[in-house]
């Protein structure tokens, strides 16, 4: 099989590529018990690698001559929340690893950065997903069925999953989504070209069928979501009213907001009502009275919240574990987010979103077809973290993927890449 690729990128798109599989590969190496493995930084080999990408990324960055003050203007609120997760090591209980922590996730600021900053930011993206699939797809189905000792994962309950090389079904089911979004907008883009690859095709199937045997509800639930968005935008996808998109918008986050607050707060919501008459675990796998827990314990309204990265360290998940699991997360991005740093966190990341949501919006009409792909992954990213935690993640790949969707960066003048309308190196050509 011929694996062809663009050649107007720079070899500096292999760092980002590097992170991206480094966030989705970290293999478990800790056998403590859970409360001592929280505290474990990981290994000192894959800290050693994830520091020297950020050094070179910035590097780079200084060398293309990155303005602070043009990314400040075009993005203000990316950078107050990156500011503000800084800022809260002040009150963290465990500033060290807190601000460990933080660095992790700037590093993936920097790698969205790098991508934004090629000359063909989007040939850079299509790249680095492109190569992501190719290189870890069918290494995950080979360790499955042939290396099963390292394809599957024995759990404490007794059980088994399949984790290809990741470190949980969950992990793979991301894997396999974001490749099956790739390739299904891959295919949709150049079925519309009439330039249809069967070596995509080949992967995408490859993509779907690992999605469905990893057993990720969250994640195949949201592959189909994207699926459904790409499709009613593309019904007019020469020229797409702005109100298709505020309705869809509007319609897809009133309904998780309007969800999860009938479940923290009034124990009941019609979107549990009906998972519960389809025969669905109605508590999400005992996401809810996680939920309940959680908030029991660190109250119903904090401000400032415990702290980037700090929450989970030691104290709630360590008692919960006797009850049903081990709980690392809330397994709720915007819950997380909340309990890490409180309600202006959590203001900044929705002023985050909808500002993402306006650059979307306006870079459209340069190129409609990659404008329907950013906005159908960024719901997929907000819908993903209902039930799972990526938003403000140390270097999660839908972190990084979320921060490719909302930041931009103004195209020098001496460069000749395409550019939208405002002259914006977004995700767009």
């Amino acid at each position: 099989m011929k694996i062809a690729f663009r050649r107007d990128v720079s070899i500096f798109v292999n760092l980002p590529l590097l992170w991206f599989l480094l966030s989705i590969v970290r293999w478990r190496i800790n056998t403590d018990p859970l409360e001592l493995e929280m505290l474990n930084e990981g290994s000192t080999l894959l800290r050693d690698i994830l520091s020297a990408l950020i050094f070179f990324g910035l590097v780079v960055l200084f060398q293309r001559g990155v303005s602070l003050r043009s990314l400040f203007r075009n993005n203000p609120w990316v950078l107050l929340l990156f500011l503000y997760m800084a800022a809260s090591v002040v009150w963290s209980a465990y500033p060290g690893v807190s601000f460990k922590r933080w660095i992790k996730t700037f590093g993936t600021l920097v790698m969205a950065l790098l991508v934004l900053t090629e000359d063909n930011p989007k040939e850079a993206m299509r790249v680095i997903l492109h190569r992501f699939a190719y290189l870890t797809l069918p290494l995950s189905v080979v360790l499955i069925y042939a290396v099963p000792s390292l394809g599957w994962r024995s759990l404490p309950s007794g059980g088994v999953e399949m984790i290809g090389i990741t470190q949980g079904k969950n992990s793979l089911g991301i894997l396999a989504m974001i490749a099956a979004i790739y390739f299904t907008w891959e295919i949709w883009s150049a079925w519309r070209a009439g330039e249809v690859r069967k070596s995509d095709g080949l992967i995408l199937g490859v993509a779907v069928y690992t999605l469905l045997i990893s057993n990720s509800v969250t994640a195949l639930f949201s592959y189909a979501a994207f699926v459904v968005m790409l499709t009613l935008l593309s019904l007019s996808a020469t020229n797409l009213n702005k109100k298709l998109f505020f309705t869809a918008y509007a319609a897809v986050m009133a309904v998780a907001l309007l969800n999860l607050f009938q479940e923290l707060f009034l124990r009941g919501s019609a979107i549990s009502m009906l998972f519960e008459y389809l025969g669905r675990d109605l508590t999400f796998t005992g996401r809810w009275d996680l939920w309940h827990y959680i908030l029991r314990i660190a109250g119903y309204f904090l401000v400032l919240g415990y702290g980037y990265g700090s929450f989970w360290i030691a104290g709630p998940h360590i008692y919960y574990a006797h009850e049903q699991w081990h709980a690392n997360e809330a397994h709720n991005g915007y819950l997380d987010v909340y309990l890490e740093l409180g309600a202006v966190g959590l203001l900044l990341l929705g002023a985050v979103i909808v500002s993402g949501y306006k650059k979307i919006v306006r870079a459209y009409s340069a190129d409609p077809v990659y404008g329907s792909f950013r906005f159908s992954l960024l719901i997929v990213i907000l819908l993903h973290n209902l039930t799972e935690t990526s938003l403000c993640k140390l270097n999660n790949p839908l972190w990084f993927l979320f921060l490719l969707a909302v930041l931009v960066y103004p195209a020098p003048s001496n460069l000749s890449p395409p550019a939208g309308r405002n002259g914006y190196r977004a995700f767009q050509s």
